[in-house]
């Protein structure tokens, strides 16, 4: 066993223990500090692979970003503390069903396809990827970014509507 197997194994586990707990845990400031959780641990394994600039844009964008906005929402919105939650729910063993079911169809279907013995050696870097994001996708780029920036202004006058309204 090598050291990045070992690091790989650490870091999976670490992103699937933080997921369940993000489904699990019935506070949802606590969820989404184990999205973060999750989400770190995902840029750590873009790390292990070697995608150095996947990990950046993780961290940036979803650590940074996405999941810093859901935690504003979260503690900006007062009505989160009045929702009841039922403690028995019905739908737990359908749903466990349909996991078991799916994960026997992953484990099946990684078992069946002939995977190559080793990988191809491309190693796209930091330097060409923002490179094509300047020449040959600059307009989806803009869209993206013009898209995101419509969602944190409507987020923002959501949240000032509803402190008016009070």
């Amino acid at each position: 066993m090598n050291l990045t197997y070992l690091a790989f194994v650490v870091m999976s586990a670490w992103v699937l223990l933080a997921a369940l707990y993000v489904v699990t845990t019935r506070n949802v400031v606590r969820a989404a500090y184990g999205l973060l959780a999750a989400l770190f641990g995902i840029a750590g394994l873009y790390v292990i692979f070697a995608a150095d600039f996947l990990a950046a844009v993780q961290v940036l964008i979803y650590v940074g970003g996405v999941n810093i906005l859901i935690i504003f929402g979260v503690m900006l919105t007062e009505h989160l503390g009045r929702v009841p939650f039922r403690l028995v729910n019905f739908n737990l063993f359908p749903a466990l069903a349909a996991c078991a079911l799916v994960a026997f169809a992953l484990v099946l279907g990684v078992l069946i396809y002939p995977w190559p013995e080793s990988a191809a050696s491309y190693a796209p870097t930091s330097a060409r990827i923002g490179q094509m994001f300047l020449t040959k996708y600059l307009l989806p780029f803009e869209v993206a970014s013009v898209l995101l920036l419509v969602v944190l202004i409507g987020a923002v006058a959501v949240a000032r509507k509803e402190v008016r309204d009070e």
